[in-house]
């Protein structure tokens, strides 16, 4: 079967409490992962192309599986669930929708990144590096006036 056509197994109640776990953890590990690419923002030189590469297929594939998540979610929510099931399953909503934008955000930086990796600056010729440093400076100088 293919991953378009493939069921969704349904977990069990039971298992809201270890999902609600990994939810935040996957968000927190993703906000850190956040962070530390946007210190790099002025540095992206220091990334390389498979870096990029392989983070970009990262964050696109756990969009994709957030679809799965709310699926999950809406499936537990047509079951009888006590109080605190019912809380875990909104707050797993809520770390998945603020997963998706944390991974929209890490895509578009790696975007931005891609075209300056240090792989990208060793392809470049003297010539090139010298109108990158000058069109750097002169952009800087006049955004500072």
């Amino acid at each position: 079967m293919s991953r378009s056509t493939k069921k969704l197994t349904f977990r069990p109640i039971k298992m809201i409490p270890i999902i609600w776990v990994i939810s935040h953890e996957m968000l927190e590990h993703t906000k850190d992962q956040l962070n530390n690419f946007i210190r790099s923002k002025d540095n992206p030189y220091m990334l390389d192309d498979q870096l990029i590469n392989r983070s970009l297929k990262l964050h696109r594939e756990h969009n994709h599986h957030t679809t799965k998540t709310f699926q999950q979610c809406d499936f537990w929510q047509t079951r009888t669930l006590n109080e605190i099931q019912l809380l875990q399953v909104e707050e797993i909503r809520i770390s998945t929708t603020e997963l998706i934008n944390a991974n929209n955000q890490i895509i578009v930086l790696l975007q931005y990144f891609k075209d300056n990796t240090i792989d990208k600056l060793f392809k470049k010729d003297d010539m090139e590096l010298a109108l990158d440093f000058f069109i750097s400076n002169n952009l800087n100088d006049s955004l500072n006036n």
